[in-house]
This record gives structure tokens, sequence and C-alpha cells, in this order.
């Protein structure tokens, strides 16, 4: 006879221990260990998509007052050094000043506000712009470079106009975007009057270049012309030489010849006085 028995007849020992401590089942642990995988693997693909974001942003543009600053500051430390090159230390504190006197510039922090600018940038954008006044002074026509006066009033080691150290030391807050486009416009400027400076370069290359062959090759036509006219003088002294030769070997068989001629009547009369 079947007893019939009860859920609650079974003893706590009996039990899955798992089910009596209140541990998840296998499914559902499983089901959490694949969740927090898959949020670890989007975390870590967000992080890799910010970073090659990170690394194809341009670099950061000069605005005006950004290089009126910079030319402010490093024209002070270039008297100060008395026209020498500026050392590491130097350039950092250039940087340093620049980032001083547009401190309106980078207090807004947005995502489109400049950044302060690092000694390399600063060294890199002052060696263009040096280069750019070089190329605008030498021009008949110089054109409407607005940091013409600046460049040449450091370069002559004048004190600057009124207006271009205002502009040098009063730093708008949000400068207008076309100065941005205008810095970049002369950049562009700039890299295609290198472009042109290295291709008049290499034409002059290539000119000397040409000029060098060129005489070359008439030196080697002059050398072949003598060695012509050497082997020419050399034939003729030749064929002089052989005809003497056969002048003089015809002589002597005249001579040869003319002497026995003379002999053979002597000869008959000797023998004919012998015979009577």
């Amino acid at each position: 006879m079947a007893v019939a028995t009860s859920p609650s007849s079974f003893s706590s020992s009996d039990q899955d221990p798992d089910l009596a401590a209140g541990a998840p089942p296998p499914a559902a642990a499983a089901q959490a260990a694949a969740a927090a995988q898959a949020a670890a693997a989007a975390g870590e693909g967000e992080a890799s998509v910010g970073i090659a974001l990170r690394r194809r942003l341009p670099p950061p543009c000069w605005t005006q007052a950004e290089t009126s600053a910079l030319i402010g500051a490093y024209g002070a430390k270039w008297r100060a050094l008395r026209r020498g090159n500026l050392r590491a230390a130097h350039w950092d504190e250039v940087a340093a000043e620049v980032a001083a006197r547009c401190r309106g510039l980078y207090a807004g922090g947005g995502p489109t506000s400049p950044r302060a600018k690092t000694a390399v940038q600063c060294r890199h954008k002052m060696e263009k712009l040096r280069k750019r006044y070089r190329s605008e002074r030498a021009r008949p026509h110089r054109a409407a470079w607005v940091h013409f006066s600046e460049m040449h009033a450091m370069e002559a080691a004048s004190p600057p106009s009124a207006a271009a150290a205002a502009a040098a030391v009063t730093v708008a807050v949000a400068p207008p975007p076309a100065s941005v486009e205008e810095e970049d416009e002369e950049e562009s400027e700039e890299e295609e009057e290198e472009e042109l400076g290295r291709g008049g370069k290499r034409e002059e290359v290539a000119a000397a270049v040409r000029r060098l062959g060129e005489g070359i090759v008439r030196a080697e036509e002059m050398k072949m012309e003598m060695a012509r006219e050497m082997e020419r003088a050399r034939m003729e002294m030749e064929m002089k030489r052989t005809e003497m030769l056969l002048d003089a070997q015809r002589w002597l068989v005249d001579v040869f010849l003319d002497g026995l001629l003379r002999d053979q009547p002597n000869k008959k009369k000797k023998k004919k006085t012998a015979l009577g």
C-alpha cells in the first residue's frame, strides 16, 4: 500500500544545498556572466572609438590673437637673449606667456574653444612666421598681411605701434571665426610659397646638371677630334717614311745596274786581248 507523502515531510538534508542557501540557478548565473562580458566589450569598444576620434582630430589652429601674443612674447624673450637662439626652457617660458596673455580666450573650455599651445607648437609657428615675413619683405608689392608690422617691429628691435601692442596684450574672449580662417589661408599660402621655392630650386639644379652634361659632351667631342687629327698626322708621317725607303731602294738598284753596265765592256776588251 502506497503512502502519500507531502513536501513538508522531506528533511532539510534531502534538499539541494544551493537552493537551501538561496543561490540563483546555474542558467541565471550564466546569463548574468554573459551580460557582464557584453557590457565590458561595449565599454572597450567605446573607449577605442574615443581614442580613434581623438587621434583623427586635426591640429589646433592659431587665432589672430594667439599669433599676436606669440610675436610679443617671443620678441621680448629674443631681445632679452640679445637675439640669441632660444632653448627648450625659453620656449616653455614663451608658451606660458602666450597662455597668460590668452587667458580670457581659453576660459570658455568648450569643445570648439581653442586650447593652450605647447612649446613645440610655439616654436613651429614662429619659424613659419619668420619665413612668411622674409618672403613678404622680399616682394616688391607687399600683401596686406596683418602681422607684418609686428614682425617688422620685432626684427628691427623697435617698439611696435600702439595698435599692435594693444592687439598683443588685449585678447578678446570670443574671436570671430574669420581670424581662424585667415590664419589657415596664410598657412596654406606659406606652404604654396615653400612648394614654389622648392620647385625653383629643382629647376636650378636641373639646369646646372644640364650645363654640366653639355660641357662634358663638348670636351669628349674635342678629345675625339684631337685623336682623329693625331691619327691623320701619324698616317701621313708613315707614308712619307715608306716613300723615302722606296726612293732609297730605287737609287741603290740604279747604282748597282750602272756599275754592271760599265763593267761589261771592260771585261769584253780584256777577253779579246787575252785571246789575241
